[in-house]
């Protein structure tokens, strides 16, 4: 009889109980690293050495794959696409862990990984692109696709 009364009591106390307000807490302030762009401040065989491709071989990347990599809406601080195409390939080519490769372009795991997946996708949608639409495509821009699907997904 005496649990009984007890557990009573307990479950008033806890119907009784009124939540508390919160205190209204301020807005986390919001951190914006530095992002590098590794082209301005590398000589080319090192920029070779973290991506695997020449510097010329990169821009011509880029220009292939920047419409699928830049965001449809413009927004203040969104990741550059050149940025996004360089940690990914940099965290393909290295086999460095995801948060040393984020950590180097200035972006958090997080976001390391929805831009390599991104930019992976940006490869295979491309490359089908360029077989489906050009019966006779330029064979620079083919190779320079495939051996990077090949070289990196593989």
């Amino acid at each position: 009889m005496a649990h009984f009364m007890i557990l009573q009591n307990i479950r008033r106390n806890n119907l009784d109980a009124q939540p508390q307000p919160q205190p209204h807490q301020p807005r986390r302030i919001r951190l914006f690293r530095e992002r590098n762009n590794e082209l301005d401040r590398v000589t080319p065989r090192e920029f070779f050495q973290a991506t695997r491709l020449y510097p010329h071989q990169y821009r011509q990347l880029h220009n292939i794959l920047e419409p699928h990599l830049t965001p449809s809406i413009p927004t203040n601080h969104a990741i550059p696409s050149h940025i996004k195409l360089q940690s990914s390939l940099c965290y393909l080519s290295t086999g460095d862990n995801l948060r040393s490769s984020a950590r180097g372009y200035g972006m958090s795991n997080a976001s390391q990984s929805r831009h390599l997946n991104s930019t992976l996708n940006a490869i295979i949608a491309e490359v089908r692109l360029q077989i489906k639409t050009n019966p006779d495509p330029p064979v620079s821009t083919l190779l320079l696709l495939s051996l990077t699907q090949i070289h990196f997904c593989s």
